[in-house]
């Protein structure tokens, strides 16, 4: 991920125990006064983040759904086998 010194991962959440999601804050109000709040969504976008609301006071907030970790398969113990 690219770093923004105005953005925030706030956390990881997980939906019906099916999807998980990271979520990011980003500051409007920080970004340059050259640069263009529209070209830095495009660019967190592009990484995979999708814009989810943007407040009164030009905060965004940015949602990415991550790969969920596979789970370890347990091993059967062997059966002793009685002759």
């Amino acid at each position: 991920m690219a770093t923004f010194p105005f953005a925030a991962v706030l956390g990881v959440g997980r939906r019906g125990g099916m999807l998980a999601w990271k979520y990011l804050k980003l500051d409007l109000n920080e970004v340059p006064r050259r640069g263009d709040d529209v070209i830095k969504l495009n660019g967190v976008g592009r990484e995979g983040w999708e814009l989810v609301s943007v407040t009164q006071h030009g905060i965004a907030y940015l949602k990415r759904e991550i790969a969920e970790p596979e789970k370890p398969r347990r091993r059967r113990a062997a059966t002793p086998t009685s002759d």
